[in-house]
């Protein structure tokens, strides 16, 4: 899920997935959203013989994206900092997946490192690395790994830190003070 723009590393992550159908791994991406790079990643996809396994859904209604988040293995967001130096701070697409406890694989860019904790609540690795990404693809489906350990983990770190009324109440006892 996420704008199709340049600091979402989209392009990584279909090279991930172009790794990953040549390993054998069975998969779909679905994908929420729609962006200025629309027509490249259709032209990336075909290019990479992935369009059986990637289906570009456009923007859907919030109820939609839901039923999304709760039956999907997990979400990767591979974002990178653009050409023109955008890039994502927190984005809203982890909070979300993580606060239903969606496992999340994303990259070490701006903030996301204080949301996501390697290992912890979910999987970080460099950005602009495909072949890190690939690796991370057993993550969420491995029976041996910790995801059902880590899924009250994901729930509780966005609670803990991203909830609005506790920032609220954080910030109010800030500007009482002197």
């Amino acid at each position: 899920m996420g704008r199709l723009v340049p600091k979402k590393g989209y392009d990584d992550l279909l090279e991930a997935l172009r790794l990953l159908q040549q390993r054998g791994v069975e998969f779909t991406l679905n994908h929420i959203g729609s962006g200025e790079l629309d027509d490249a990643v259709r032209r990336q996809i075909q290019a990479l013989g992935l369009q059986s396994r990637v289906n570009l859904l456009g923007t859907l209604p919030r109820q939609e994206v839901l039923n999304y988040y709760q039956r999907s293995h997990c979400l990767v967001l591979a974002c990178k900092v653009a050409a023109n130096g955008d890039r994502d701070g927190i984005p809203n697409v982890l909070v979300e997946a993580m606060a239903v406890g969606l496992p999340v694989i994303s990259t070490r860019v701006s903030a996301i490192p204080e949301l996501v904790e390697d290992g912890v609540n979910g999987m970080l690795v460099e950005p602009a690395n495909p072949h890190a990404l690939a690796n991370c693809h057993a993550y969420p489906a491995d029976p041996g790994s910790s995801v059902d350990r880590h899924g009250p983990a994901r729930a509780h770190s966005v609670e803990k830190r991203f909830d609005n009324r506790r920032c609220i109440v954080h910030l109010h006892d800030l500007f009482r003070q002197p």
